[in-house]
């Protein structure tokens, strides 16, 4: 890269917990697959500070950009320290690394109809290490702003997040009062668990996963 390219921030943007947490645990941002012939696969990473458009998992035909992709999924980001890299950049990439005129056209052609600057996008030959040297911070999108930490909070946070259950009085007062805290809605079975727990005299553990937390009834 360009001393240009250096002074710049680099982003691997995801949405999703699951996506979030698979980068994190494994320790590695994957190559994307491949599916056609004239492909070189790559880990892409972004140069836009605010977010990468072709990240959209929302339908074509749905406009919505990082504010819906955070609200309906979550937005995250990994901002990785080029210095540690070996990055490479759009223009090196479709002159210099064989990938077919036809499919890089078929990228930026796919890329500008989701809004994105193919000149925001970089990306490298290998996959790309995720620890303490390669990341400068991990992010997640919340109340219209970036909340951007050292990757070691983040992960003690998602882990407070997913391992610690709300205790509540396992009771039959406890029923109501799980969809009342979250507004969820509990099924016949789970009250059921419920009331057979306090049958049993209150010994036993039963967890409830949300796409937000674990909400544990003991």
């Amino acid at each position: 890269m360009s001393k240009h390219d250096i002074e710049k921030k680099f982003y691997h943007y995801t949405v999703g917990q699951e996506a979030i947490d698979g980068i994190l645990k494994t320790g590695v941002i994957h190559k994307e697959p491949q599916y056609k012939q004239d492909q070189v696969t790559a880990a892409w990473v972004s140069a836009n500070p605010e977010w990468e458009n072709t990240v959209k998992k929302n339908p074509a035909s749905e406009h919505g950009g990082l504010a819906l992709h955070a609200e309906r999924y979550g937005a995250y980001r990994i901002r990785l320290n080029p210095e540690k890299l070996e990055l490479h950049s759009w223009t090196d990439h479709k002159q210099n690394r064989g990938e077919s005129a036809r499919e890089c056209s078929r990228m930026v052609k796919s890329g500008k109809v989701m809004g994105a600057n193919p000149y925001d996008w970089y990306c490298s030959y290998a996959e790309i290490p995720v620890n303490e040297e390669t990341v400068l911070s991990v992010g997640v999108y919340r109340n219209g702003c970036w909340e951007d930490m050292p990757m070691a909070d983040f992960i003690r946070d998602r882990v407070s997040e997913q391992r610690q259950p709300e205790d509540i009085e396992a009771g039959r007062s406890a029923v109501p009062a799980v969809g009342a805290r979250r507004n969820y809605v509990t099924t016949p079975e789970f009250s059921a668990a419920v009331r057979a727990i306090v049958k049993m005299g209150g010994s036993g553990c039963l967890s409830l996963y949300t796409s937000d937390g674990v909400i544990g009834l003991r």
